[in-house]
């Protein structure tokens, strides 16, 4: 008797290509010495805080339209267009020598965000509604942001060899292999589908879409305190990135731990990602929200006090795996206030709103990083708190009915 195993169904759907898409495109091999690269050439921490804020202003000065061009246009126009304008920051990064030019990669790169961000949300959430799966929101979202971690701890890894000597060769190598999974990305994207629901929807003019996303922010209290509370407790990720090789630098960490510390939390964001909807089951989304808010605040708090050079590495990697936690409880409940027809304008707008307040704050902790790391850590984890605890929810504003469902 001959025994069949059972196949295994490789599904090449939207959701797939997002995954990959988004693997690709956040597969950087040069994240862990971009600060160093960035001094290399001549720039103070001001100047490279100043550049976050750059990439946040053009995200910020741009979002709505792009969001708009996305709900008129389509997602996956937008998404093509963004991973565009990404390649295109990348290519500069490596050619950058100066403070002008590197200010060019940032616009470069927050203009790609900036069609990236509200079209791919967007896209995920009409093609699960598609398909009748409203209900594995939180859990695809999860697993998009744990494949992200996933190629965090690819890339780190990786880099924490090819960037084991600090040489400008090994950084260019590194940034070369940016280019190319960015390139990747870009040609997976070209096959995506547009979602049924985005194409029978009526097609409002931008006009139309603008008053009637504001006007849906402004009414729908639940929603603005939602926003509010994704504003204030922002882990300010760019930030932790940026600062923590000085720090390691400053504590005598070895300099093989720069990309092995971010691949170990790559591995927590994975994980905490991946499992963020059992911690809503487990505690509630009240509190599932709020621990998920409060925890890299903590964390900075205990990079600033402490001296020890492994506990550094022990915090580092604990804030950023933490960091994703919020992220799937936040895309799932935001959601369900938003029409499809406009789903990708006012999720722009917020995005808007919160660059607004990370520009604000990029040279500012640039400013206090340029005399002390721990005191820039302690700033943005006692931010992060009061923001958490101000603007928490209650469980009612949770459990709505979905305003598209």
């Amino acid at each position: 008797m001959i025994r069949r195993w059972p196949s295994i169904h490789f599904h090449w759907d939207n959701i797939t290509k997002m995954v990959l898409v988004n693997f690709f495109s956040s597969l950087y091999f040069y994240l862990p010495i971009m600060t160093l690269w960035y001094q290399s050439r001549g720039l103070s921490l001001m100047q490279v805080g100043t550049l976050n804020g750059v990439g946040a202003i053009t995200y910020m000065a741009t979002t709505v339209a792009t969001g708009m061009f996305a709900d008129k246009y389509g997602r996956k126009r937008a998404i093509i267009v963004g991973l565009l304008f990404q390649l295109l920051g990348e290519v500069l990064f490596l050619f950058s020598s100066s403070f002008p030019m590197f200010i060019l990669c940032s616009i470069a790169a927050g203009l790609g965000f900036s069609f990236w961000s509200g079209a791919y949300d967007a896209l995920i959430v009409d093609t699960l509604r598609q398909e009748n799966r409203q209900s594995d929101t939180q859990k695809t979202f999860g697993s998009l942001m744990a494949y992200r971690g996933l190629s965090v701890i690819l890339g780190a890894g990786v880099s924490s060899i090819i960037v084991a000597q600090l040489t400008p060769e090994r950084f260019i190598f590194a940034i070369l292999l940016t280019v190319i999974t960015v390139s990747i990305a870009l040609g997976i994207s070209l096959s995506l589908k547009e979602p049924q629901p985005h194409k029978h929807v009526h097609k409002l003019s931008p006009r139309e879409l603008l008053i009637t996303s504001i006007s849906m922010l402004r009414q729908n209290q639940k929603l603005k305190r939602l926003v509010l509370l994704g504003i204030f407790s922002t882990p300010f990720g760019a930030y932790l990135i940026t600062l923590y090789q000085p720090y390691f630098q400053h504590l005598g960490v070895p300099g093989q731990w720069f990309g092995l510390a971010y691949a170990i939390g790559g591995l927590l964001l994975f994980l905490s990602s991946k499992y963020a909807y059992l911690i809503e089951k487990k505690l509630g989304g009240k509190m599932a929200l709020l621990v998920s808010t409060v925890l890299p605040g903590v964390f900075y708090g205990l990079m600033a006090v402490t001296g020890s050079a492994w506990l550094a590495v022990t915090f580092f990697c604990l804030n950023y795996g933490s960091s994703a936690l919020q992220q799937p409880l936040f895309d799932d409940y935001t959601n369900r206030h938003i029409a499809s027809e406009n789903r990708a304008t006012l999720l722009s707008f917020i995005g808007m709103l919160s660059s607004l307040y990370v520009a604000v704050m990029g040279p500012l902790i640039g400013a206090i990083a340029d005399r002390s790391v721990p005191m820039a850590f302690a700033f943005m984890g006692g931010l992060i708190i009061v923001g958490a605890l101000v603007f928490r929810i209650g469980e009612e504003q949770i459990t709505i009915a979905e305003a598209n469902s």
